[in-house]
């Protein structure tokens, strides 16, 4: 079936459950005194001929309030995934304008070439589930797209070891980032922690992708229970920029996550970047303790 006739069929069944995280309950955020971080080693990761993408769940900045702790600030997604026809999850708000929106993206990345450390890693599948934002007050990196990251995952056993040890929460996956028909695109990200991520959508172009920085930031629990920003720096080099058209099909199933739901499944907005090179080094760890954290499972 064509992914658009899908994706409206699914969104007259069901709405989408659970895409956001409940509302905070702890005490509002605070930023203390400076972290004691040991300066990781490295992380060198590089991919050739890559496609990755996946669901983007559209949301408005209206609910942002309740779900993203300062000093966070959500980022809007127009840009990234094109016009929308309606909030999925809030469609009480409208049509979604520029400035009013945010989300979290699931991304699948396949290459046709890897090399981690500089040895080849064949058949490498490496994802991860993102938030974006504004570029935070303890980032000084230069201009760039800013995610927080809430979902890591590597089908690399040693690369999945090496990231616990540099202090990221990583997950071992499966999965597939492919064209199944002509612009049609569909993705899968199986992770042993968080459950099964896919999504399927027909694309349209979109332009070219942002060679800029993208600076995607993990929160990393301390032993006093406050969280420390340590951040994977992606660079992506070339390519085009896709988007679902005009929508798609999204499911997060086999989880927890969205308990008391057993998972989520609806419409969704897409985004694709085909044929791009990518680089993921080790970025910046931020001198701050964080109080509270963002997680969107």
């Amino acid at each position: 079936m064509d992914a658009r006739l899908l994706g409206a069929a699914l969104l007259a069944l069901t709405v989408l459950a659970g895409c956001t995280a409940q509302p905070a309950t702890q005490q509002p955020l605070t930023q203390s005194a400076p972290a004691q971080v040991t300066a990781p080693a490295s992380f060198d990761l590089e991919g050739q001929r890559c496609l990755l993408g996946g669901g983007h769940s559209v949301h408005s900045t209206s609910v942002a309030p309740l779900i993203i702790p300062e000093p966070w600030k959500v980022a809007d997604i127009l840009g990234d995934v094109g016009p929308q026809l309606v909030y999925p999850e809030e469609p009480e708000e409208g049509v979604p304008s520029e400035g009013k929106t945010w989300g979290n993206w699931h991304v699948t990345i396949l290459c046709d070439a890897w090399q981690y450390d500089g040895k080849d890693v064949p058949g490498l599948v490496f994802g991860f589930v993102v938030t974006k934002v504004e570029q935070p007050p303890f980032d000084t990196g230069p201009p760039g797209p800013r995610y927080i990251m809430n979902v890591l995952a590597t089908g690399d056993h040693g690369m999945h070891e090496a990231l616990h040890k540099l202090g990221f929460h990583a997950s071992t996956t499966t999965g597939t980032s492919e064209w199944t028909a002509p612009d049609v695109y569909h993705n899968l990200l199986d992770t042993a922690d968080h459950g099964v991520y896919e999504s399927i959508f027909h694309t349209s172009p979109f332009g070219d992708v942002p060679q800029n920085l993208t600076r995607l930031w993990f929160q990393r629990m301390n032993d006093d229970s406050t969280f420390t920003p340590i951040a994977l720096d992606l660079w992506l080099h070339g390519g085009k920029h896709l988007i679902a058209d005009p929508d798609g099909y999204f499911s997060h199933l086999r989880t927890q996550d969205h308990a008391p739901i057993p998972g989520a499944v609806g419409n969704i907005a897409g985004l694709v970047y085909q044929d791009a090179d990518v680089t993921l080094k080790l970025g910046p760890v931020a001198d701050v303790k964080l109080d509270k954290a963002y997680e969107h499972l």
